[in-house]
């Protein structure tokens, strides 16, 4: 009788276990979903930290399948999906680059680091507290990021983020708010303006 209880108990134990993981990845599920499937736009914050230098921004970005915008800190970033503008108005400076993969765009400004959470990552591991989701998430292979730590509420939209990238690189982000809009035509995703003679251009 003593070992049909054990049994008992362990399998309710790995059935609540399964069903705590599976309500914890709810959340993750909902932020991958609007990020692969509408164009979801984020205010945020941000602290990069190299070496001992520390650099901070207030941003824009705009994120939709391989796509997004961030405007911040007087710079506009743009990427189609095949290549990425980082524009400086001011002093009327373009460089234009192609996208070969993640790392080559994740340092630049954090929609590019949430862009890929759906597909490029593996959940870790996953706690709740105070009616907010914490995730531990490894790359599935190299791409620049080594780890990502993500807080999102229970509805999807994301808190704050920390990742860690190669290279002694730490991105921290705070959103402050999200929005889900349905998707949009690429040229949104295009710089919207001629880069004339008066402009410096640098195609990479």
């Amino acid at each position: 009788m003593m070992k049909k209880i054990i049994i008992i108990t362990a399998a309710l134990l790995s059935m609540a276990a399964a069903a705590a993981q599976t309500a914890h990845r709810t959340a993750l599920d909902k932020l991958c979903s609007a990020l692969s499937s509408s164009c979801v736009t984020m205010k945020c914050s941000y602290l990069m930290y190299v070496s001992q230098t520390r650099l901070s921004g207030e941003a824009e970005v705009s994120v939709q399948g391989d796509s997004y915008t961030m405007s911040g800190n007087g710079i506009q970033v743009y990427c189609d999906g095949a290549k990425v503008w980082t524009v400086d108005s001011t002093t009327r400076e373009v460089y234009i680059e192609a996208v070969d993969d993640m790392a080559a765009n994740s340092l630049a400004n954090p929609a590019a680091l949430f862009m890929h959470l759906g597909t490029s990552f593996d959940l870790v591991s996953s706690s709740q507290s105070g009616g907010k989701f914490s995730y531990k998430l490894a790359p599935k292979a190299d791409c620049g990021v080594i780890s990502a730590d993500l807080v999102i509420n229970q509805d999807g939209t994301p808190v704050s983020a920390v990742f860690v990238l190669e290279d002694s690189l730490k991105v921290d982000v705070t959103v402050k708010s999200m929005s889900v809009e349905k998707t949009k035509p690429e040229d949104d995703f295009r710089p919207q303006v001629s880069f004339g003679s008066d402009w410096i251009v640098t195609e990479l």
